[in-house]
Parts: structure tokens; sequence; C-alpha cells
């Protein structure tokens, strides 16, 4: 009877561990509060980092994914910023994201 209860605890933990995992999913794909301008930014970024390649020049960085993020906190001239997720570290999704 006691390994019959600690296997459905382990089987409980298992499902349990599993819908967490796919919330955090489903938070990335959360556009309710995007502009839709900024999710198909967001698309499109996602894209384009497939494309870039070691030792390009910036030149080419720009022509395949476009101006970088201007006025956030930490652009600075030799690091750009583009938007590929949704949702910060912190998996809350804010109008300003």
């Amino acid at each position: 009877m006691n390994s019959r209860i600690s296997k459905l605890l382990v089987l409980i933990g298992a499902v349990a561990i599993s819908g967490l995992f796919s919330g955090c999913i489903a938070f990335d794909r959360d556009t309710s509060l995007l502009a839709p301008h900024k999710w198909d930014d967001i698309e499109r970024n996602r894209v384009n980092l497939g494309k870039l390649r070691t030792k390009m020049t910036k030149q080419e960085v720009l022509e395949i994914m476009g101006e970088p993020i201007k006025g956030e906190t930490f652009c600075e001239d030799n690091v750009w910023w583009y938007y590929i997720r949704t949702t910060w570290t912190d998996f809350v999704t804010t109008r300003d994201e």
C-alpha cells in the first residue's frame, strides 16, 4: 500500500511539473498586451536571427535585422538590441515589452 502511495505522489509531481513548464511556454506567446506591430517585429527578428553568422559586418547585420531598439537603458553604439521574446526573465508580460 505504501508503495502505491509513493508511486501516485511521483506521478502527481511529474504532472504538476509538466503543467508548470507548459504554462511558461504559453506566457511567451501572449500577445494580448502587445501592439500588433510589436508582435510582427518579434516574429521577424526571430526568423532573421537564424540568418546571422559570425564575422558579419555591422552593415550586413543591419541589412538582415533592420534598425536596433533605440532609447533603452543598455543601448550603446557597439551593442544592438532586438526584441525576440514577449517576456523578460520574470515571466511577466507588460505593456512596454
